[in-house]
């Protein structure tokens, strides 16, 4: 069971790299891998149980927005760790978001710009008003 005292050992921090949200879905994708791959002689009942019991604890995250763009946003894990459909899909979510939360400079009206630029000046000097 050495591909998930390594697991913990890195999510631990005990390997000296830096640990996130990033680095959780690919490590449990790479563990379930190592143990699919490996020869346990009379062990194979209980592999095939923790391969199982992975995935019935991780099977939300595994599905969380959140867990899956940071993951594919990791600058080592990016997409590698994925399958076709699943790297596809959330790169879709991913370039959604970015999309969803840019907007350019020419859409904006230069002046309510500045209006609620020192509109939120005019609100501090009322509240330091207020206050004395």
């Amino acid at each position: 069971m050495n591909p998930i005292a390594s697991a913990l050992d890195i999510l631990q921090g005990e390997k000296k790299c830096f640990t996130g949200i990033g680095m959780v879905l690919p490590l449990l994708t790479r563990v379930k891998k190592q143990l699919r791959e490996r020869f346990f002689a009379n062990l194979g009942p209980m592999r095939d149980t923790v391969i199982q019991k992975i995935d019935e604890r991780f099977e939300k995250v595994f599905e969380d927005e959140c867990y899956l763009i940071a993951a594919t946003t990791h600058p080592f894990f990016k997409c590698k760790w994925m399958s076709g459909e699943a790297a596809k899909s959330t790169k879709t979510k991913l370039k959604q978001l970015v999309f969803e939360s840019i907007t350019p400079v020419e859409e904006r009206d230069r002046q309510s710009l500045t209006d609620d630029f020192l509109q939120d000046e005019d609100n501090l000097s009322e509240k330091r008003k207020i206050s004395r």
